[in-house]
């Protein structure tokens, strides 16, 4: 089985209480392991009536979706970039109290231009 190229990294860290040293544990994941637009159920409860925790270890591996976008961070970045470009350049129509319609634009050099249509 070879190594693939793409693989996330996870590192936890934590503090064991009770002598107070420190503790990590490492794992690695290739990208078919890797649920895009999941999240994890909620697994630990609090009881008011006891004051304890629970944790439901019936639903550790279940996950349920949320709206992600399918794309990653900086193709995001980029349209979104792209999209206020385009908005820049588009005109945007407004209706004044007599219900004219106007036209306002911005030109190349960025002048808004204004005009009755």
């Amino acid at each position: 089985m070879g190594f693939k190229k793409s693989w996330g990294k996870t590192i936890l860290e934590g503090v064991v209480e009770s002598v107070g040293s420190t503790t990590q544990a490492r794992t690695s994941y290739l990208p078919s392991e890797i649920l895009w637009g999941k999240r994890f159920e909620k697994l630990v409860h609090y009881k008011k009536e006891n004051g304890q925790y629970n944790i439901d270890f019936c639903k550790f591996h279940n996950v349920y979706s949320v709206k992600t976008p399918s794309c990653s961070a900086k193709e995001l970045d980029e349209l979104r970039k792209a999209e206020n470009v385009v908005a820049r350049r588009c005109s945007i129509l407004r209706v004044t109290r007599k219900g004219k319609i106007h036209s306002s634009s911005t030109s190349s050099n960025g002048e808004n231009v204004q005009g009755k249509l």
